[in-house]
């Protein structure tokens, strides 16, 4: 059996011209940044990634992102990622905080596996079904939505623990 890459934690291939990324062997990844990769088409990354707590991926040709089990997970920016259709998290991500999915194709996204996001960009998304996700944010406090030019903001407070203030971008297609 392959030993692989245990020490490897942190990677950063800003603007490379990768077409494939295979980190099967590098389980112990804390950080994944693969900004602007332009010809990104694949990225394999282990099925359990217990310590990986930001994956930074802009500008790729992914279709599809299989994130595993990433229970560690507090950031997870895909924005301008123009042609992911989907996203796979195999469990809950108790840590997330911060989503972005900006100008992408994704159509679902179940906000039940993200419970403590605080920052959510969906903008410029074709995301027509985010489970029962909202429902869920909208028992939690109380829900408001207001129309600014193409932009749809809503906001959900919770009035007894203002800590738990979640902002939502939300607006039509490109």
């Amino acid at each position: 059996m392959p030993v692989g890459c245990l020490k490897l934690i942190s990677i950063d291939l800003r603007n490379a011209r990768l077409r494939i990324l295979d980190l099967h062997l590098a389980p112990n990844l804390e950080k994944l940044i693969l900004v602007e990769c332009n010809d990104l088409e694949e990225l394999h990354i282990p099925s359990r990634c217990l310590n990986h707590e930001y994956l930074l991926l802009s500008n790729s040709k992914l279709r599809t992102l299989d994130i595993g089990l990433t229970p560690n997970l507090k950031y997870l920016d895909l924005k301008s990622s123009y042609y992911l259709e989907e996203l796979h998290m195999a469990d809950q991500c108790q840590k997330l905080t911060n989503l972005d999915t900006s100008h992408s194709k994704l159509r679902t996204l179940d906000l039940r596996l993200t419970p403590n996001l605080k920052g959510l960009d969906l903008s410029y998304c074709c995301i027509s079904d985010v489970g029962t996700g909202l429902e869920d944010l909208g028992k939690v406090g109380e829900a408001s939505s207001s129309i600014d030019g193409d932009t749809k903001h809503a906001s959900i407070h919770n009035h007894e623990n203002t800590r738990l203030n979640r902002f939502l971008r939300l607006s039509q297609p490109i």
